[in-house]
């Protein structure tokens, strides 16, 4: 009987040539689209949530009032003494660090040379906060040297090739790096992406700057902490007022403000803070997105079933006798909906491919890498999967 059925289909297609080809390429053109908004959305709101402790991980925002005016201005940074700061202070702070975003270094080793404007200057315990796993080196060690580098597996390419990038020096200017790790490639889905991670006992303040690591005025330097197991972020967010007049100052007390913000926030939450360097997103966007994808899965889906009720109507003839011959109104509701869903299904693997080779040039339009790889395959294809069991039911 099922063998039957399908021959009808396919006898169905072939006398219908033009509703063939405009309903299944219309379809899977728009589950296409629907299944690459949706490999984007799904990169946009997994941001940093791939970090073994992303949910101990904050980062110290600073609001900043002018005595003079009132007016108050918010920064995604903070100032040079607050980590080390924090880690003293405070027992249920595991792990605090401090980061200094550094561009225009012309980088050599051999014959090479190239500007490069990824540097990122961290204190020792950076790879005991965040998830970024070495291809080469250890964790525990490669950032605690002075003039000690760790590269991105890009960069390590670029400079030594196939050659074991362990021991090698680098040259910054006069100063020279050692290379003590190679990090494993960083997801898309984390605000940093560095290439270059160095010591921060290496960076120097810069020659007529009038401030010092001490200094409560500088407010640039991006700042997180790891909060210990167990332990509550509310009892060290109420004690910041008196943390920061011990360390600032009775002075700084009042014009100085900390945020904490959950490391999974900071992607979204970002876009209107100042000094906000590395990658943010727009979660109005992101809605916006989501609203085209339904909008794009509503005119496919009304294509289809317009399309395929008009196809039935041509068949009441067939389907009259059928009934006259014995068959039942649920066989005949059965096979029709059983008819819509294969159609549904045969769009899928045409959807996927074509979703699969448009990845590659919407990331280079957009300058937002959308992934499709292995990985991702079970994610697009369930996508795909219940837009043709919705769509072929819902035609059926």
């Amino acid at each position: 009987m099922g063998f039957n059925y399908l021959k009808i289909l396919i006898r169905n297609l072939w006398r219908n040539k033009s509703f063939s080809i405009v309903s299944l390429s219309s379809l899977s053109i728009g589950m296409a689209c629907v299944v690459i908004i949706a490999l984007f959305l799904q990169t946009e709101w997994s941001f940093d949530k791939f970090h073994k402790n992303a949910n101990r991980i904050y980062r110290v925002t600073t609001q900043v009032k002018t005595a003079s005016t009132g007016e108050i201005r918010h920064y995604a940074t903070t100032m040079p003494p607050i980590a080390p700061s924090l880690k003293a202070e405070y027992d249920q702070v595991e792990e605090a660090i401090r980061c200094r975003r550094s561009d225009n270094h012309i980088i050599a080793y051999d014959d090479k040379r190239f500007n490069e404007n990824n540097v990122l200057y961290v204190d020792s315990g950076f790879l005991k906060i965040f998830s970024f796993p070495l291809k080469y080196g250890a964790a525990s060690t490669a950032l605690k040297s002075p003039n000690s580098v760790v590269l991105s597996e890009a960069m390590a390419s670029k400079y030594f090739g196939n050659e074991d990038p362990i021991g090698k020096i680098l040259k910054d200017d006069s100063v020279s790096w050692q290379v003590t790790g190679v990090m494993e490639p960083i997801p898309v889905s984390s605000h940093l992406q560095p290439d270059f991670l160095v010591s921060f006992d290496t960076w120097k303040i810069p020659v007529g700057y009038p401030v010092t690591l001490e200094s409560w005025t500088w407010v640039t330097f991006p700042t997180y902490f790891l909060l210990k197991e167990g332990a509550d972020v509310e009892t060290v967010k109420q004690d910041m007022p008196r943390f920061i007049k011990k360390y600032g100052g009775e002075a700084v007390a009042p014009l100085r403000t900390f945020v904490f913000q959950p490391l999974t926030d900071i992607y979204f939450a970002s876009e209107l803070l100042e000094n906000a360097t590395f990658t943010t997103g727009n979660k109005k966007q992101s809605q916006i997105l989501t609203a085209i994808a339904v909008l794009i899965l509503l005119i496919g889906a009304f294509n289809f079933m317009t399309l395929f009720s008009a196809s039935a109507v041509k068949r009441t003839k067939e389907l009259g006798i059928r009934k006259v011959m014995g068959a039942g109104r649920k066989t005949l509701i059965a096979q029709l909906m059983g008819e819509a869903v294969i159609l549904t299904m045969i769009c899928i693997p045409v959807a996927l491919v074509l979703a699969s080779v448009s990845t590659g040039w919407i990331s280079a339009i957009t300058n937002f890498q959308i992934q499709f790889s292995y990985q991702q395959l079970p994610f697009a294809f369930a996508v795909c999967l219940c837009i043709a069991l919705l769509i072929g039911l819902l035609a059926g």
